[in-house]
C-alpha cells in the first residue's frame, strides 16, 4: 500500500498582517508527502454469471498500518526571527468497501473492474513550533471515519470448483481532514492544518466460493 498525502497549512488572525512571514510559512506546511504500509483483512460477496459476463457485489474490510511523516528540520525566515519547525504525520489503521464489479470469464481465469464506497479511518496531526523560546506553537490533531469512492480492477483464478485466487488494484480517494488552532501564548494566531489522503493498493486473495 502505498498513500499520497497533500497537507494545506492556512494561516489567519495576526498572521494576516505580518504577510511575509504567513507567506513563507503556508508553503513549508503544505508540502506533499506519502505514505506506506501493509493490511490484512477479509471480504465477502456473490456473484452472478450470464453467458460469459460476470456480474458482482463484494463487502471488503482490512486491518491497515499505514503511516507517513514529514518534519522540516529547523529554519530560519528572516535575520531576528526565532528558528521554527512543521511536523506532519498522517495513519490509517481501517478501510472498508462496498462496490459491484463485472467481470468477463475466459475459462477459469477472470478479469474484472470494480468501484464504489470506500470508508476509512483517516488520522491526522501537524504542528508548527517556535523551537526559541518553546512554548509557542500551533497544533492539534483530527481523526475522522471518511467516507470517499475507490475504483480497480483486478483478475480471478479458479483453482479448484471452490478456491480461486485473484491479485487487485485499487485507487482510493478518502477525501481530507483538518482542524482549527491557535498558538497558546498568542491565540490572536490562528490556523487551518488540514490533509487529503490518496492510496494506491496492491492485494492478494484467496477466496472460497460456495
Amino acid at each position: 500500500m502505498h498513500g499520497h498525502i497533500e497537507p494545506e497549512l492556512s494561516l489567519g488572525g495576526t498572521f494576516n498582517q505580518i504577510g511575509p512571514v504567513k507567506n513563507a510559512l503556508e508553503p513549508r506546511g503544505s508540502d506533499d508527502f506519502d505514505s506506506d504500509g501493509g493490511g490484512l483483512g477479509g471480504l465477502i460477496g456473490f456473484d452472478y454469471q450470464l453467458k460469459k459476463w460476470v456480474l458482482g457485489l463484494e463487502c471488503a474490510g482490512e486491518y491497515l498500518w499505514s503511516r507517513g511523516s514529514a518534519d522540516t528540520g529547523a529554519f530560519v525566515l528572516a535575520p531576528g526571527v526565532p528558528p521554527l519547525e512543521i511536523r506532519s504525520s498522517l495513519e490509517t489503521r481501517y478501510l472498508f468497501t462496498v462496490a459491484p464489479r463485472i467481470g468477463f470469464a475466459l475459462g477459469r481465469f477472470l478479469p474484472y473492474v470494480t468501484g464504489g464506497l470506500a470508508v476509512g479511518n483517516v488520522n491526522w496531526s501537524q504542528t508548527l513550533r517556535s523551537l526559541v523560546p518553546p512554548g509557542g506553537q500551533l497544533e492539534g490533531n483530527a481523526n475522522n471515519a471518511n467516507a470517499g469512492w475507490m475504483v480497480g480492477g483486478g483478475a480471478q483464478y479458479a483453482l479448484t470448483d471452490h478456491w480461486s485466487a485473484r491479485a487487485q488494484y485499487q485507487f482510493v480517494d478518502l477525501g481530507s481532514v483538518g482542524f482549527d488552532s491557535r498558538v497558546g501564548n498568542s491565540p490572536t494566531f490562528t490556523g487551518h492544518l488540514s490533509a487529503s489522503l490518496e492510496e494506491h493498493q496492491a492485494s492478494f486473495a484467496l477466496i472460497y466460493q460456495f
